[in-house]
């Protein structure tokens, strides 16, 4: 019987393994999608005397097909409902691609076409679907290893031949799990949530808030870790039996720490550091002051947050408790995102200074030929 659960559960193991590697593809591929679906900023530089301006796109669609004269006429054009930008005599924007616009200076020396919303293309479509694939197979491999855990219980006896997933109770977790693992941004959705915020205008794209969302699911690597711990084996449950002890989290945690307090440390701070700078950018990147601004609905509001090296500075500082004050945040939730960078980096600084400790405190074996030696 042992043997057999032994069996199921390496099974299992392999299943949790398969499904983390799955979300780790479908959060970088919504990452991907995302970054490119509200980032994407489209310029055009002028050739110094030349008449034509030259094309960098990073859409396939505009490029070659859209040049400006800016030799007799500079002209502008905003394509919003809220800000309308007369136009001179020159070529416009074709009416196939209304969410661009473009800008001339009277020397005609440069030129910008900026996405002035929202939108998806080909490319973050493409990516929408093969996230909404991974999902399926997410959904199949979870139903498949819940299918296993019924095997285990009737291993031992703790259900009978004839139950199932729905008998044993099991299809709650199963479902509570397929909703979690199953968050994806559909196809299409290009939804803006836009508002008021200190003394300023915040505009939230649905797929960055959903984005947010996938974050849910690295709950899924601590049962992975759990699976392939070496404080979780079965030799240390016994040990933690025999001694009275419930090996859970706390020992867990702690346990490793002592074994590699510098490698612990190391990986918690990057993933803060990750973590922290991602839902920093989202809440601060469509963020624009209400002081000499027109809200058009653009794509690029807060320049201080266009890079994540930008936000990855700020959590740094922040957890280091320097705070230059060269970029902050200016929205109530990238403030809230901060307040918890520093909780963490006051954590992980306590515990540096603990391991530092540690390291140069003497053995008593050390202690006793230090003073040998000083003699």
């Amino acid at each position: 019987t042992q043997v057999m659960a032994a069996i199921v559960r390496k099974k299992m193991k392999i299943v949790d393994l398969i499904i983390a590697i799955l979300i780790v593809a479908n959060i970088a591929i919504g990452f991907t999608a995302n970054n490119y679906f509200t980032g994407m900023n489209f310029k055009c530089l002028d050739n110094k005397n030349e008449t034509q301006l030259s094309s960098f796109f990073t859409d396939e669609k505009i490029i070659n097909s859209i040049f400006y004269d800016c030799s007799n006429n500079c002209y502008r054009k905003s394509f919003t409902n809220t800000s309308e930008i007369d136009v001179k005599k020159g070529n416009e924007m074709p009416s196939t691609y209304p969410y661009y616009g473009m800008s001339c200076n009277s020397q005609c020396k440069f030129a910008e076409i900026t996405k002035n919303e929202y939108t998806s293309d080909d490319t973050v479509t493409a990516l929408r679907w093969i996230n909404v694939v991974i999902i399926i197979f997410i959904v199949l491999l979870l139903v498949y290893k819940y299918g296993l855990e019924v095997v285990v219980l009737k291993t031992f006896n703790c259900a009978c031949d004839e139950d199932s997933i729905f008998t044993t109770g099991l299809w709650k977790y199963l479902l509570l799990e397929m909703i979690v693992l199953g968050i994806f941004s559909p196809p299409g959705v290009d939804k803006l949530i836009t508002g008021k915020m200190l003394n300023g205008t915040f505009t939230y794209s649905v797929d960055s808030l959903i984005m947010l969302i996938y974050l849910l699911k690295l709950y899924y690597f601590l049962r992975v870790y759990w699976n392939f711990s070496l404080w979780t084996s079965e030799e240390v449950l016994q040990i933690g039996i025999k001694n009275k002890l419930n090996i859970g989290s706390s020992f867990i945690l702690k346990a490793q720490f002592k074994y590699s307090p510098y490698i612990f440390m190391f990986v918690a701070l990057v993933l803060s550091i990750g973590l922290f700078g991602f839902l920093l950018r989202i809440f601060e990147y469509g963020y624009a002051a209400d002081e000499g601004f027109v809200y058009v609905g653009k794509a690029i509001q807060n320049p201080n947050f266009k890079d994540y090296s930008d936000t990855f500075w700020v959590i740094i500082i922040t957890m280091m408790t320097i705070g230059y004050g060269d970029i902050y945040p200016s929205t109530h939730f990238g403030r809230v995102v901060v307040f918890f960078a520093a909780l963490v980096g006051m954590i992980l600084t306590s515990l540096l200074i603990v391991s530092m400790s540690n390291f140069v405190t003497f053995l008593p074996e050390e202690k006793k030929a230090h003073n040998v030696i000083k003699k």
